[in-house]
């Protein structure tokens, strides 16, 4: 199979289904929205589009010379402003409800800032709580990074069987009962098998799309009903596979069978649709606003009910309802006018600074 094309896609259907997906994991963690069983299962859906996205944007580059340090600090950039907002929204909270003990506090502002788990108590990310897949996440993308080179389809292959082989074995030998696993420290491990297999699918879907998915991308862009209607309906059976309800006997096999067989496929097909979708506005804002409504919800449900308890019960359906509807917007704003700007100014830094040390290492060496 012929290496990833240099050019950087953009997929708009893909934008559709992370903002859906961030929406079900919100509704998750809030109370009185908390019916949506399987939406844990948006965690592996974001790991797949991480593959996607990040072999589409990197794979090229690091095969060419990208440093692993260098690739390490781009995703630290990506991740780390609106993940520290997160943690610092999180940490009011909790002086609201009464401080902790000093140094308690210190080793987990620590570990936050280092974005490692504190086994020292449950949730293992206190000051974030979704921010364990933000963790498993960024050591599957330096894996990549470090091992891309090496990384032929025959490789990549025997990972992802021996990781989706580690899934069932979890789930046929453990005693779990579904893959809702890694976030917390009893389960912290089986975090590792989830990123694996679904991470490492989704370069194997980038890769087969760069190199035959040119004809279904050419069969669905020649056909209106398909470009228009089917982003739509991709991003609908994600939705209701989330929102889905098998029972207790069910679960298990559910579980494995959407995060192996059903989910790679249906992101496959929203790879080869066209940018020009219907709806891609609202798609393109699903997208942009995922990532912040994700790093950021749990932290400011914390601190709204902190604030709002005396007057609001956290129970209450209006607290959620109120909270849901000002999210969103919320989130747009701060894409826009914080996590933007400052990735901007931190990406400008760090290119200075990497031209400073190219000049450096270039500079000839001078008799002192």
């Amino acid at each position: 199979m012929p290496p990833p094309t240099q050019s950087k896609a953009f997929f708009t259907t893909l934008d559709a289904i992370r903002g859906v997906a961030a929406i079900l994991v919100m509704m998750r963690h809030v109370p009185y929205f908390t019916s949506f069983q399987e939406s844990y299962l948006a965690v592996d859906v974001f790991f797949l589009l991480s593959g996607v996205v990040i072999a589409n944007a990197y794979e090229q580059r690091l095969l060419q010379g990208l440093s692993i340090r260098r690739f390490t600090l781009m995703r630290i950039v990506r991740i780390y402003p609106l993940y520290l907002l997160g943690c610092a929204l999180m940490l009011l909270a909790l002086y609201q409800d009464g401080m902790p003990a000093w140094r308690p506090w210190l080793t987990m502002v620590a570990l936050a800032g280092l974005l490692l788990p504190n086994l020292a108590g449950d949730p293992p990310f206190p000051l974030n709580h979704p921010a364990w897949s933000l963790f498993f996440e960024m050591l599957a993308n330096i894996f990549y990074a470090a091992i891309v080179p090496w990384l032929n389809v025959r490789r990549l292959l025997i990972l992802i069987t021996a990781s989706g082989l580690g899934l069932g074995f979890t789930l046929l030998k453990s005693g779990q009962t579904s893959l809702d696993l890694g976030w917390s420290c009893a389960t912290l491990g089986y975090g590792g098998l989830r990123v694996a297999y679904s991470f490492f699918a989704g370069v194997l879907l980038y890769r087969c799309f760069t190199a035959y998915g040119q004809p279904v991308v050419l069969f669905l862009a020649s056909r209106p009903g398909f470009r228009h209607n089917l982003p739509w309906l991709i991003v609908a059976a994600v939705s209701l596979i989330l929102m889905s309800r098998p029972g207790p006997a069910w679960r298990p096999a559910f579980d494995f069978i959407v995060v192996i067989a059903v989910f790679p496929p249906l992101i496959y097909l929203a790879l080869c649709l066209p940018k020009n979708i219907y709806g891609a506005p609202l798609a393109r804002y699903l997208g942009l606003v995922s990532y912040p409504l994700y790093a950021l919800h749990a932290p400011l449900h914390s601190l709204a009910v902190s604030f709002l308890e005396p007057w609001i019960d956290s129970d209450s359906p209006w607290l959620a309802l109120i909270f849901a509807g000002a999210l969103l917007p919320l989130c747009s704003l701060l894409n826009r006018y914080f996590d933007a700007p400052v990735r901007r100014h931190l990406t400008a830094y760090a290119e200075a600074g990497y031209m400073r040390l190219g000049r450096l290492k270039t500079a000839p060496v001078q008799d002192q």
